[in-house]
């Protein structure tokens, strides 16, 4: 959890306190310039004291569930002790003038981050008891959405701003000021909250860098791909299954992700596997030769190669923080596909081993492929 202290310096004694996004102030003031027309509310845009250089406000919604009012104000009579209550309105309407306060206030730079701003809660509540003062508060609560690919909107924060402040007049324009600098809070915290994570947010990253290694640790039955461990006879423990084959391996290729962040960049961490299980590895007694063996191993050669294909292509790839696990994933049944028609043209093309031409034309192939 977090507390952020803001300094505000639009308003005369004005105290922030902003406490897990939820902003409160109380405002007193007694003397305003009084405004043209006493009956709306004015939101003016006004130039925020820091310039974003991470994000830009992309679009603003109304989420409300009551879009008719923003709430109500206290109108004075000619008497100051007969006050109604009309209904609180913004000059121009509700969310053009919210748009234009948020377009306004802060420069726009379309290559950083596209923040969405959903507005959950806009309420002005104001009463009078006694002759005076009239007492009022502003209630706000907004939503950060981040604009994703293909138009996704990914939720990032709340905040929720509330106001109380008193005035002595029909003005509303310390109304106006109050609004103003509610809004301008949330436009701060959103700032503050970025420039603190977004080193460590995976939300907020900016790029994505690939990481491979290699697996190669052996275990009792599984075989990891290494050229420092080439098929043995030892390795193939499966009970003997068919008269067509002379032997028989089945080779896999996987790998394990680690994605992290570091300085706002994305690291994916990637383990692959290439392996085979040596019980499900079998060959029959009467063809334990080293040709036999050689065709086997080039089963796994291929997949070996095929794996690093897998590497290469990923590389290849402009790989987005929306982007990349979509395309890791495609890049990866793909390769696999890839693997399987290799694997049958192989043993097509060999007759399984059998033509010695054609096996020897896969060995200089296979060899010219590996990257060891």
């Amino acid at each position: 959890m977090r507390s952020i202290n803001i300094r505000v310096v639009h308003l005369p004694l004005t105290v922030v306190i902003v406490l897990f996004g939820t902003c409160f102030i109380w405002v007193c003031i007694s003397s305003f310039v009084p405004q043209v027309n006493p009956n709306m509310i004015r939101l003016t845009p006004v130039k925020q004291n820091f310039v974003p250089t991470d994000f830009y406000i992309n679009s603003v919604t109304d989420y409300r569930s009551n879009k008719a009012s923003i709430g109500n104000l206290i109108q004075l009579g000619t008497a100051k002790n007969i006050a109604s209550s009309v209904s609180a309105n913004l000059d121009g309407g509700t969310m053009p003038a919210i748009k234009n306060f948020f377009s306004q206030s802060l420069l726009v730079n379309k290559k950083l981050l596209p923040i969405n701003i959903r507005i959950n809660t806009l309420k002005i509540t104001e009463e009078k008891v006694g002759i005076l003062p009239i007492t009022g508060s502003v209630d706000i609560e907004v939503a950060f959405y981040i604009q994703k690919a293909y138009g996704v909107n990914t939720y990032l924060l709340n905040y929720h701003g509330k106001a109380k402040y008193q005035r002595n007049s029909n003005y509303k324009t310390v109304v106006d000021h109050v609004l103003q600098q509610t809004f301008s809070n949330a436009l701060v915290y959103l700032n503050t909250y970025i420039n603190q994570e977004k080193s460590t947010n995976l939300l907020l990253a900016k790029s994505v860098k690939l990481n491979f290694s290699d697996y190669s640790k052996q275990d009792a039955d599984t075989i990891y791909y290494s050229k420092a461990r080439p098929l043995t006879w030892d390795d193939f423990k499966g009970n003997f299954s068919s008269t067509k084959y002379a032997a028989y391996i089945y080779p896999d290729f996987a790998y394990n992700e680690d994605v992290s962040i570091k300085n706002g960049v994305i690291q994916v961490n990637f383990v692959v596997r290439v392996f085979l299980a040596k019980s499900a590895s079998w060959v029959n007694s009467s063809s334990r030769n080293s040709y036999v063996l050689n065709h086997e191993q080039r089963h796994f050669d291929i997949q070996k190669i095929f794996a690093e294909k897998f590497k290469d292509d990923l590389k290849k790839e402009k790989l987005t923080p929306d982007n990349f696990e979509g395309i890791i994933n495609v890049q990866y049944l793909e390769t696999r596909r890839e693997i399987h028609r290799m694997q049958e043209k192989y043993d097509d093309e060999t007759n399984h081993g059998l033509n010695t031409v054609q096996q020897e034309s896969w060995n200089k192939f296979i060899d010219s492929q590996l990257r060891l």
